[in-house]
C-alpha cells in the first residue's frame, strides 16, 4: 500500500482585480529609481557554447544559464516604499501567513527576508537553483504569460530518478510545471529546485521574487 506521508504544499493564487498596466508602470519606475545590472552567469559549465540546444526548450538539470536584469535588496520597508505597491505587499504578506498556516507554521510570525526583481528579455531565463536555507520561496508575476516561460519545480525524488537512463522514463516526471500569468502569486518550499526556460518572445518577463520565513 502506498501512502503519501509528507505531501508538498504549493500556494497558487491571483491578485484580485489585477491592473497590469498600473503595476508595470510602477515596476518600471522602481527599476529607474534603483538602477539595474545585467546578470549573465552560468553554473556547472563556464563555456556557454557547451549548453545543449534542448535546454532552450525545457529545463535540464546541470546546465543553469541565466540572463536578465536583476536588482536585489533585503530592506523590506525600503522595497515597499520604492515600489509604490503597498496594497500588493500587504496582500502578499497575508498569503504568506495563510500558506504557512497550511504548512503547520501557524504558531510563528511570518516575515519576508529578502526581495529581488528580474526583467528577462528575449533569451532571458532563470538558473536551476533552490533557496536553502530559506523556508519559503515566492514569485509574483508583474507581467508574464505562459509563452514567455513557465515555472518548473523539480521533483525532490530527482536523486532516485536520475539513476534511470533518460530514455527509459518520462522526462516530465521530474518536473511539475506551473503556468504563469500576470497577477499570479506562487509560494513553495525554499528547498525545491526550480527553473524557468528561455523567454522566446520579444516582450520582457517581469517578476518580483522573495524569500520568506517565520520567527
Amino acid at each position: 500500500m502506498i501512502k503519501n506521508a509528507f505531501p508538498i504544499k504549493i500556494w497558487e493564487i491571483e491578485y484580485p482585480n489585477y491592473d497590469k498596466d498600473l503595476f508595470v508602470s510602477r515596476y518600471e519606475n522602481y527599476l529607474k529609481k534603483v538602477g539595474t545590472h545585467q546578470l549573465n552567469s552560468i553554473i556547472a559549465d563556464s563555456d556557454t557554447t557547451q549548453v545543449p540546444e534542448p535546454f532552450y526548450d525545457k529545463p535540464i538539470p546541470g546546465y543553469t544559464y541565466s540572463t536578465g536584469y536583476t536588482y536585489s535588496i533585503t530592506n523590506y520597508e525600503k522595497v515597499l516604499n520604492d515600489m509604490d505597491m503597498p496594497d500588493l505587499w500587504l496582500w502578499i504578506n497575508k498569503q504568506i501567513v495563510k500558506y504557512h498556516t497550511h504548512c503547520g507554521y501557524k504558531i510563528f510570525n511570518s516575515s519576508v527576508l529578502s526581495v529581488w526583481t528580474t526583467s528577462a528579455p528575449k533569451g532571458g531565463h532563470v538558473t536551476f537553483h533552490n533557496h536553502n536555507p530559506g523556508i519559503t520561496a515566492g514569485v509574483f508575476y508583474i507581467d508574464a504569460e505562459p509563452e514567455q516561460g513557465n515555472l518548473y519545480l523539480l521533483n525532490p525524488n530527482d536523486t532516485a530518478l536520475s539513476q534511470i537512463h533518460y530514455n527509459h522514463y518520462n522526462y516530465q516526471n521530474k518536473w511539475y510545471e506551473f503556468e504563469v500569468k500576470s497577477g499570479k502569486l506562487i509560494l513553495f518550499p525554499g528547498y525545491l529546485y526550480h527553473q524557468v526556460p528561455k523567454n522566446p518572445t520579444d516582450r520582457r518577463r517581469r517578476i518580483i521574487s522573495f524569500d520568506a520565513s517565520y520567527y
